[in-house]
Parts: structure tokens; sequence; C-alpha cells
């Protein structure tokens, strides 16, 4: 149900967000001490310096409306609207080929040794529906654990 929320309102803000210069990163329906949060990380498609307050402000104003219309969750939660930020967690393909078209430093954490490492940092060099190659050495993706992009 909670992949559920975060994925509903996904869908339910993405196109306007786009209309409005927003790319989302990530969505996410979670607890935190005893409060659930609908997390929206979200970046400006129109300016290369990240996302200002007045940017998360603006966003946060489109995605606002729509959610409380669709009345998806029940009982109480809040709404956080931030920037991707400077250390992002890659999961899609979207992500990693985020990372490989910018140039981003990336970090993998693997569950199993790959070429004797678990852990590998570097660029991105090819993104397929089953393996990411990171400096040429190609890692199955059921095998990563963790994978961020460190970009400050």
């Amino acid at each position: 149900m909670k992949q559920n929320i975060a994925y509903t309102a996904r869908n339910l803000v993405e196109a306007k967000l786009n209309e409005e210069g927003f790319v989302i990163w990530d969505v996410r329906y979670e607890k935190e001490a005893d409060v659930w949060n609908l997390v929206f990380e979200v970046e400006n498609s129109l300016r290369d310096k990240g996302m200002s307050m007045a940017d998360c402000e603006r966003a946060n104003a489109v995605i606002e409306p729509i959610i409380d219309k669709a009345d998806l969750i029940d009982g109480s939660y809040t709404l956080e609207v931030s920037s991707a930020g400077l250390t992002r967690v890659l999961k899609s393909d979207f992500h990693f080929e985020s990372a490989r078209e910018n140039d981003w430093d990336v970090q993998l954490k693997l569950y199993a040794a790959v070429e004797g490492m678990k852990e590998f940092t570097g660029k991105i060099t090819e993104v397929s529906g089953k393996e990411i190659g990171i400096n040429n050495i190609i890692i199955n993706r059921k095998n990563i654990a963790r994978a961020a992009a460190i970009l400050g």
C-alpha cells in the first residue's frame, strides 16, 4: 500500500510538475518516528544550479492541491518537498542514465564481491535492464545493495 501511495502520488503530479520546469527524482511514503511523510525529491530542469528554497515552494504549490484533491491518504501525514540533493540514491534506469549522461561520480555497494571488491566508486559506463557498468566493470543489478551519485 505504501508504494502504491507514492506511485499514485507521482502519477498524479508528474505532468504538471514537468510543465512548471521540474523533474521528479523520487517519491516515497514513509514513517519517521510517529509521523507519515509523503516525500517528493525534485530538481529544477530549467536551472543548472540545483533547487532554491523558492523552487521548493513553487513545486510544493503545484503538488499540494493535487494531492489534497485526490485524497489518497487516510489519516494525517506531512508533505515534504525537497531538492534531490548532492547525494542521490540511484534506483531506476532514469537515475543511472542521468548519472551516466551527466558524468557524475557514483558509489556502488554490493551484496557479493565482483573482481574481489564489494564497493566501487567511479563513472557509470553502461546501463541496461539487468546490468550496470561502472568503470567498465559490469555489475548485475540484483547484486547492488546501494547506489548513490555523489554530486558535491
